[in-house]
């Protein structure tokens, strides 16, 4: 059994002495910091549900589509890495910089790890206690809410939030981008991929245009100076979208509806995982021809017809 990620901070003890004050120094993750709910729409336990579920056995659906099969996800989470990575090489070139980076929502430490490439310090949060219990315990973890981060104000010179924020309802949003600028530095840069396009109706996605985004970045005090869509997929909105409409049924064929997402919705992608026989032939054919077709489509469609949006902004 891997042993609990550490919270301890790899960092300098002056610069990070007010945020040591504030959490736990055990071996495990520090509980989860309750200052109140913002919504009715409990987020947070939707999360728990995903992290206990998905953590250990399906790091990808934890992140991705919960419930829908590693092959489907690892489309979308090819796809996610490239559009961070052209936004980190626009922004910082090859160059790798001394800094605290913050992994805003980091699930199991995926892209904190990644991180490694542009960060000497990057640092992860969680709300689900069973993410931090799945991740690696060479980098520092916190459990809290991200619309009320315990740290000082601008602490970090970097911060990440990959298909995060839209799982929040509005007004979390909004609170949430408010705190990331208010622990960034002057200067910092913040790379956000969101959903911009409901794919199917899921009672915990809250995607926006590229527009309002946009506009909660600047009301929080940054500047957005680079925005990409990311994941155009018409093949794979085609498969979500038969996917919802397929009947219900048994081992025999169709869908099997035992297969369901921590949502415990039949909208979902989880219901990709249900295909058998020849409609899962051709999801897995959608997904193949899907790789080169990305490709292709991504310089000439524009932005805002895609699944998400990678956005650069700076904090002024």
């Amino acid at each position: 059994m891997r042993r609990p990620a550490s919270i301890l901070w790899h960092a300098p003890a002056a610069e990070m002495r007010g945020v040591k004050r504030r959490m736990t120094t055990s071996g495990a993750p520090g509980r989860c910091i309750s200052r109140g709910s913002v919504t009715k729409y409990k987020y947070s336990d939707f999360w728990t549900r995903v992290g206990d579920t998905y953590a250990s056995s399906d790091p990808l659906g934890a992140v991705c589509w919960d419930g829908a099969p590693a092959w489907f996800n690892r489309f979308f989470a090819h796809f996610q890495v490239r559009a961070v990575r052209r936004a980190m090489l626009a922004e910082f070139g090859d160059e790798r910089r001394r800094g605290l980076a913050l992994d805003l929502g980091c699930g199991t430490g995926r892209w904190t790890r990644w991180l490694e490439r542009w960060w000497s310090d990057p640092v992860g949060v969680d709300i689900s206690r069973g993410m931090l219990l799945a991740a690696d315990p060479q980098h520092p973890y916190l459990q809290t809410d991200i619309t009320k981060l315990p740290f000082p104000d601008a602490t970090f010179e970097f911060a990440s939030s990959v298909t995060v924020l839209l799982h929040l309802p509005p007004e979390a949003q909004a609170a949430a981008i408010r705190d990331i600028a208010r622990v960034l530095k002057p200067g910092a840069t913040f790379v956000m991929l969101e959903m911009i396009n409901r794919v199917l109706p899921r009672e915990h996605v809250f995607p926006h245009p590229i527009g309002e985004w946009s506009s909660m970045l600047g009301d929080a005090g940054f500047e957005v100076r680079r925005t990409e869509g990311e994941a155009q997929a018409p093949l794979l909105r085609a498969a979500f979208a038969l996917a919802g409409r397929m009947p219900a049924k048994g081992a025999g064929g169709g869908i099997d509806e035992t297969k369901r997402g921590a949502a415990g919705s039949p909208a979902s992608a989880s219901a990709i995982a249900g295909l058998r026989g020849p409609l899962l032939l051709a999801a897995r054919a959608a997904v193949a021809l899907s790789y080169p077709l990305e490709y292709a489509l991504m310089p000439v469609l524009p932005a805002g017809r895609a699944l998400n949006v990678c956005i650069v902004a700076r904090k002024r």
